[in-house]
């Protein structure tokens, strides 16, 4: 029984004897299932880091487009105020021309034929800023769907990267168990398969009575 004191059978991650019973480890699926775990966690956030540099790339390209745009709108707003105001001025010295006696006729018609070709030019403008603005709208729900994709990609991300810190910490946890068992076995000597398959095939047999009484001893006289 000296042999059986020296030796342990590995607990943690291995077969174990208790109270002469065979227990076995079952907990390798759990173990497998947690590494598996691991591994999706990291391969989530490398993705969730990937679709976030790319939002993040789209969001700053409509930033610039939008400013693009607002300032071509600006522009196309400032050109047409001072078409607008090009035509009046026409306008108003045809007007006066009109009035008077013996009318210059060939000024007036240069003067109608300017403001023709202003007002061309005031319609194309119309028309290319009512297309910006319109540009520039569908731009900005383009961007709002983009700010809003990306900031649930960042959700997503830092809800990740809390389960992979639990995880660790979990993994932390069973290290420093797993570091103890190996402290407290450490230099002791597994059982041999052979040796718990011997213990399975011990049996305890009880000592058998004698059939009668055994006769006792006659007392022993002291003076003698």
């Amino acid at each position: 029984m000296a042999l059986l004191s020296t030796k342990v059978v590995t607990t943690a991650i291995a077969t174990v004897i208790v109270g002469g019973s065979l227990v076995i480890f079952n907990g390798s699926q759990t173990i497998d299932n947690v590494k598996s775990q691991l591994v999706d966690f990291k391969d989530r956030i490398v993705k969730y880091e990937s679709n976030e540099n790319v939002l993040a790339g789209k969001v700053r390209s409509k930033v610039t487009t939008i400013a693009v745009l607002n300032n071509t709108i600006a522009n196309h707003k400032a050109t047409i105020t001072e078409l607008k105001k090009k035509i009046a001025g026409f306008e108003a010295e045809i007007a006066e021309l009109k009035k008077a006696a013996g009318a210059d006729q060939l000024k007036i018609s240069n003067l109608q034929a300017e403001v023709s070709r202003i007002q061309s030019l005031l319609d194309a403008e119309l028309a290319a800023h009512t297309a910006t603005k319109a540009a520039l709208a569908g731009l900005q729900v383009q961007y709002n769907d983009e700010v809003a994709a990306h900031n649930v990609t960042k959700q997503e991300k830092s809800s990740t990267e809390s389960e992979l810190i639990k995880a660790n910490e979990k993994v932390n946890e069973l290290k420093v168990q797993s570091d103890a068992v190996a402290a407290d076995t450490a230099g002791k000597v597994p059982m041999t398969q052979a040796e718990i398959d011997a213990l399975e095939a011990v049996r305890i047999h009880p000592i058998e009575e004698p059939d009668s009484p055994q006769t006792p001893l006659a007392p022993v006289d002291p003076t003698e």
